[in-house]
């Protein structure tokens, strides 16, 4: 597993429902837009990111801070249509096969996963099936920051304007002033 970005889990958690269940996808909270014919599937990322996890280092050159924090996500599938629980069973099942460590295991780590529940309601005089199931996965996120954001953040510090306490025009300088 390798350090990830939000954008890079996503992907690769879209891709692996789309490639094993072959629905559509829709992800929640992703804007307005219709709701897709059935069968389809609903994903929706938690974050949970620990704060005592977070670490960062400078660049030899002092120019770029990377800052690495571990991150869990609960990765809820909502899945319409026809036979919605077989569908859940085969996407818990296809997170055990090897073939996760070409897609998936790239960007994260499989925490636990919950049964599928079978959620098939009666809505406006008929039954919709949709089944539920939950994981979690733990990753790596990296984000780099140029240190010429530095200069551009006004801050007070004792009374003291940012760009008073940075002085100079060496990036080293300014870059760990801003870190200690």
């Amino acid at each position: 597993m390798t350090t990830t970005t939000l954008d890079e889990l996503r992907d690769a958690v879209l891709a692996w429902v789309q490639n094993i269940s072959g629905r559509e996808i829709v992800l929640a909270n992703s804007g307005e837009g219709a709701i897709p014919r059935e069968p389809y599937v609903e994903v929706f990322i938690e974050l949970f990111e620990n704060p005592t996890s977070q670490a960062s280092a400078i660049s030899e050159d002092g120019l770029v801070e990377t800052v690495t924090a571990n991150v869990r996500a609960t990765i809820t599938l909502n899945i319409y249509g026809d036979n919605p629980m077989q569908a859940a069973s085969r996407l818990a099942r296809s997170l055990f096969s090897a073939g996760r460590y070409l897609d998936l295991w790239q960007v994260c780590g499989l925490g636990n996963v919950e049964n599928a529940t079978d959620l098939t309601a009666l809505q406006t005089g008929a039954l919709k099936p949709r089944a539920q199931m939950k994981f979690n996965v733990y990753s790596v996120f990296s984000d780099e920051f140029i240190s010429s954001f530095f200069e551009h953040v006004k801050i007070k510090v004792d009374g003291k304007e940012s760009e008073d306490i940075l002085g100079g025009d060496n990036p080293r300088q300014k870059a760990a002033v801003c870190l200690s």
